[in-house]
């Protein structure tokens, strides 16, 4: 299909006006029964150390008690004297006010994995118009009012315990952690990247420590809260229906902050909001390595094996500077990021080369490869593996054919399949508001203007891509995965016992605490 002729969810998109602790307001306007809200706050200033109780401090947002003061709002009154409302009252509140909510280090990730906006806080709601002010006046109160008593972050800290222990049962979890903690290099003379603090391999250390001494740690929780309300640049994403009033809701937000901040005893107003809010960095994080790296870790509570190959890859999908749209767009400058994933998506799709090389010879369950832009990596990633060893040499031997003998595995008709798949991908994000929501953002921050803007984008480039581009970035990028020489980082993840054949090349045998 014409990736320009497909349809998403009807939408319009829009900004409200900016005030108080918002630098900007994204509107997204749809088809929906309720305010989907995404407050998000930049984290680049949180001291490093703060940095390693951030996940603790994000399992305790909605979970511990609240004191609320004297002037802040409860039951449509301000309050003459100070009330304590228990974690579990605060729990019926927010479940009786909202369908859903959250919170992250990072955007729409889970604790303990990284994610490339890892410098960002989100907190998120979902509610009912009628019962917007309510639920934000609650949310907001549970950010700058939780009570971090020693109770509450010992019985959080072991939760969290429980889950690093649950997710260290998930080989592909591991896996990921691994290749996160060994592609984000920290620089000399900065604090740590929050990742590498959140990770579980970091995490499992501070929550022990904070096990034992869950008293102390108050201290940083409550300066965490102060920087994140300190915070500038805030931007604040608002999903809702077309009757809805963006400015009202918005005003709405700012006076249910403003009231908690006017209660709260260490606020000093923010006197100057940066110009463009959505200006994440996007530094890379990869190692400078002279040789490749790999990596063999044993871990007894999987049963099958899994590994990743990863290569440095430059290149970019956004536009690349603040010129006119269209006189970008009409240069194609990411054509070669469109090649590739065109060309990915032909090689690993269902019953494609890969598919049949690896899991139609029964090697693994999953082997596809992966482009990630944000983190300037090219992947091969293999999971539940009956035999690693020969799912990667299985890998080499496709790559090496596939060179050799082009035209038969790249067509008219396998390219048209791929990019009908590559099309449905981009459909299948923006099928609900709350998705299309998401994308307001991951936009903005990529540097589009609106969702709309993003999807004539890639529409051109997808029409625009040649065979003759593909094999380009096949040469170029691809063949990377196979080259000895390339100082690639290699992962691979075994029961204890497995071995690896000798033509993987030398691994260096290391223990999940030693990554």
């Amino acid at each position: 299909p014409d990736a320009g002729g497909t349809s998403a969810l009807p939408h319009t998109q829009l900004c409200a006006e900016a005030h108080g602790p918002l630098a900007a307001v994204q509107v997204l306007r749809s088809d929906t029964q309720f305010v989907n809200v995404r407050l998000h706050v930049p984290m680049a200033a949180m001291p490093e150390a703060l940095r390693p109780f951030l996940a603790l401090f994000q399992g305790l947002l909605f979970n511990t008690d609240v004191q609320l003061p004297v002037g802040a709002v409860h039951e449509g009154a301000k309050l003459t004297e100070p009330l304590h409302v228990s974690y579990a009252a605060m729990d019926q509140q927010l479940a009786e006010l909202t369908t859903s909510r959250g919170s992250s280090v990072g955007m729409g990730v889970e604790p303990f994995v990284s994610s490339w906006t890892d410098e960002v806080f989100v907190v998120s709601l979902h509610t009912t118009p009628e019962k917007y002010a309510d639920a934000v006046r609650c949310i907001v109160q549970a950010i700058v009012f939780g009570s971090f008593v020693t109770e509450r972050i010992s019985t959080v800290a072991q939760n969290l315990l429980a889950d690093i222990a649950q997710i260290k049962r998930d080989g592909r979890d591991v896996l990921t952690a691994c290749v996160a903690r060994l592609s984000a290099q920290d620089q000399v003379g900065r604090p740590r990247w929050i990742t590498n603090h959140v990770s579980l391999f970091d995490q499992e250390r501070v929550l022990r420590q904070v096990m034992r001494d869950a008293a102390s740690v108050a201290v940083y929780l409550d300066e965490i809260r102060r920087v994140l309300v300190h915070a500038p640049g805030m931007f604040l994403s608002l999903g809702m229906s077309d009757t809805d009033d963006a400015q009202q809701l918005t005003n709405t937000f700012v006076h249910e902050w403003q009231t908690c901040m006017d209660a709260y005893s260490q606020y000093v107003p923010i006197s100057e909001q940066p110009n463009d809010p959505f200006a994440i960095p996007r530094e890379s994080r990869l190692p400078q390595l002279s040789e490749p790296l790999r990596v063999h870790v044993t871990l007894r509570s999987i049963q099958a094996s899994f590994a990743a190959i990863c290569v440095p890859c430059a290149l970019r999908e956004h536009p690349p500077s603040e010129a006119d749209f269209d006189t970008q767009l009409a240069r194609l400058p990411a054509r070669d990021f469109y090649a590739l994933q065109l060309l990915l998506e032909l090689l690993h799709r269902t019953d494609g080369p890969l598919f049949n090389a690896v899991r139609g010879m029964g090697l693994a369950y999953g082997a596809y490869f992966e482009l990630r832009e944000r983190q300037g990596q090219l992947m091969f990633l293999c999971s539940r593996a009956s035999n690693v060893s020969g799912a990667i040499l299985a890998m080499r031997a496709l790559v090496e054919r596939v060179g050799e003998h082009w035209d038969e595995y790249v067509g008219a008709f396998e390219v048209a399949m791929a990019r009908s798949a590559l099309v449905f991908s981009a459909v299948d994000e923006q099928v609900t508001p709350g998705s299309v929501l998401m994308m307001c953002v991951v936009s903005a921050i990529d540097g589009f203007a609106s969702v709309d803007l993003r999807n004539k984008w890639r529409a051109a480039h997808l029409r625009a891509v040649t065979i003759d581009d593909m094999r380009r970035v096949f040469d170029t990028y691809v063949r990377r995965l196979v080259d000895p020489q390339v100082p690639a980082i290699h992962v691979v993840l075994t029961p204890p016992g497995t071995q690896l054949e000798p033509e993987l090349g030398s691994f260096s045998r290391r223990s999940l605490n030693e990554i």
